[in-house]
């Protein structure tokens, strides 16, 4: 019994230097499968990853505790109202689905360290992403974006910034090269053809 108690404890307290250290690596990974029938407190992350998925299920909102979501690969179109509930939220991945208008429930996770976006079908970004102070790491590679909101450069927490395959003017390419110039920034050239 012992044996068991310092296995638990271990446990915990590994699990808690994770979340100080939000190293990623370090976590497992679950699928829905396996998630779905566990207790939501005891699940971290979550991969649906190539499901065929047109919808999340609306039971993924009881899973507080998430710190990971991969939603990549699906045939995804809109994100449920309910993921704001999960609060700890640091790492979002919704890439390559069908997304024409950007979620704004993600502007509500404002834990969020990481979101991968790329391939996708939004134009715009929100304003309301400016309240996503947290975010080190955005992926937007290959959607269509026109231009970005002002909220987009109220971001200062940003450390990566992939806009690779996304044509900007060259006025608005050069407001992201002042803004954001100084971190990793993946940026192609502006195009001529656009006012």
């Amino acid at each position: 019994m012992k044996l068991l108690f310092v296995i638990f404890l271990a446990g915990t307290l590994c699990h808690n230097v994770f979340l100080q250290n939000n190293n990623l690596s370090e976590i497992t990974v679950f699928t829905w499968k396996e998630a779905k029938n566990a207790n939501p407190d005891t699940i971290y992350a979550i991969s649906f990853k190539k499901n065929k998925l047109k919808q999340v299920p609306k039971e993924l909102s009881n899973y507080t505790k998430l710190i990971y979501l991969n939603l990549e690969k699906n045939k995804l179109q809109e994100l449920p109202e309910n993921l704001d509930t999960l609060i700890n939220l640091k790492y979002l991945n919704i890439s390559k689905n069908k997304f024409e208008i950007f979620p704004l429930v993600v502007t509500r996770l404002f834990e969020l360290k990481t979101l991968i976006a790329n391939r996708n079908y939004f134009q715009r970004i929100p304003n309301n992403i400016k309240y996503c102070k947290a975010l080190h790491k955005i992926d937007l590679w290959n959607n269509p974006i026109e231009f970005f909101s002002e909220g987009f450069f109220e971001l200062e927490n940003l450390k990566e910034l992939d806009l690779s395959s996304i044509r900007f003017s060259p006025k608005h390419h050069k407001k992201i090269v002042e803004k954001f110039g100084e971190i990793d920034l993946k940026i192609d050239a502006p195009c001529d053809c656009m006012d």
